[in-house]
């Protein structure tokens, strides 16, 4: 469990980019999931949330502010180059 909390900081503080992630030898590896999850509130803000999942437990990567785009997969890739 230690060497996931510091895989997931190391993407954290590296400010590394998703695509990183798509090296089969980086998935075979490690075995992490990178995940997004998006919702609007009242105020008609919209969030979306980055997350890694590794070693059965969820760490936070960023949150974007995404209030003035549609949200679609070019939007969506965009954020994660």
């Amino acid at each position: 469990m230690a060497a996931s909390r510091a895989v997931a900081k190391f993407w954290h503080h590296s400010r590394l980019t998703f695509n990183a992630a798509n090296s089969p030898s980086y998935k075979s590896m490690y075995g992490i999931t990178l995940m997004y999850d998006g919702w609007s509130g009242t105020t008609k803000s919209s969030l979306i949330n980055f997350l890694v999942f590794c070693d059965r437990q969820v760490f936070y990567h960023k949150s974007v502010d995404a209030s003035n785009h549609i949200h679609n997969h070019q939007y969506i890739l965009q954020l994660m180059e």
